[in-house]
């Protein structure tokens, strides 16, 4: 069912002084009671104007690049009657070990935590089933991140894969979706080791007060993999708050996919393979009216 906007032009006949004065007086509202500007002649939405003439936005959608799976048309995923979307945000998301979506927290945040707790895995199931959001329990996270990290993991793996996967590609992403891409990387010469420069951060420097994260990928070819951080690795992944390899995940599982790392240490916190980033990304954001 598609959003179907209606426009309404109605006729009132006014008493005034005991005689009728017929007055025609034209409303133009949508079904939603948005009102026409007077200046544009297009219903105001507050950040973007809608004509409703030619059934179509004046602006696209800021965040269609986050839905991929919903067309510009859809709103609330075509199901009007237990979703709503009073900010524009989307819900913190609760996913498995592959990926799989178990629920959402109470924070519109744009954030991905990743749960490997039984007791929490139900919990979040059975408030989920109840439409209710579940707390979040830092302590029973094992990585959090965010939609902007997950959709740039796959951008640093396409283009790894257009230079033909020998040199390496980097991105620094904030927790608010501003992103810097690097040139792409040297691929490795003898003894010299594959090298990116990264746009921002080596240095240690903070920038513009957000929490920053780290995508840079290793050669998809050789012996290179993305649970084997270099020292340079190491010596630059102190100055992020996140830091991710995309690459293949070990010796004996050659698939691509992404390493998570903290900035305290060699030691990754997860892995997911591309297809399961993808599985993540191509799940329904959904806001449902839950009771928080």
């Amino acid at each position: 069912m598609n959003t179907i906007y209606i426009e309404i032009s109605f006729q009132s006949t006014l008493l005034c002084n005991n005689s009728a004065k017929n007055s025609i007086l034209f409303f133009s509202y949508i079904f939603n009671g948005k009102e026409k500007d007077n200046e544009s002649g297009f219903h105001y939405y507050g950040s973007r104007y809608y004509n409703s003439e030619l059934s179509m936005w004046l602006s696209t959608d800021p965040m269609s690049s986050l839905r991929s799976n919903l067309s510009g048309y859809n709103y609330c995923q075509d199901n009007p009657v237990i979703l709503i979307d009073n900010d524009g945000k989307l819900d913190g998301k609760y996913v498995d070990e592959k990926g799989k979506t178990l629920g959402y927290d109470e924070n519109f945040d744009f954030k991905i935590h990743v749960v490997v707790d039984k007791d929490y895995k139900k919990e979040i199931k059975r408030n989920e089933k109840a439409k209710k959001t579940t707390k979040l329990r830092s302590d029973k996270i094992k990585l959090t991140t965010t939609l902007f990290a997950l959709n740039e993991i796959i951008d640093v793996h396409n283009r790894t894969d257009k230079n033909g996967g020998s040199r390496e590609e980097a991105s620094v992403v904030s927790d608010i979706g501003i992103i810097h891409r690097a040139e792409t990387g040297t691929a490795a010469n003898g003894d010299i080791e594959p090298k990116v420069i990264l746009p921002i951060g080596e240095d240690g420097s903070k920038y513009e007060g957000y929490y920053w994260t780290n995508i840079h990928s290793h050669p998809f070819i050789g012996g290179y993999y993305a649970n084997l951080p270099s020292d340079d690795d190491l010596n630059v992944f102190k100055n992020f708050g996140l830091n991710i390899i995309v690459g293949k995940l070990d010796i004996s599982n050659n698939q691509i996919g992404a390493t998570f790392y903290s900035n305290k240490g060699n030691r990754p916190i997860w892995s997911f393979t591309i297809k399961e980033i993808q599985k993540i990304l191509s799940t329904p954001w959904v806001k449902i009216d839950r009771q928080r």
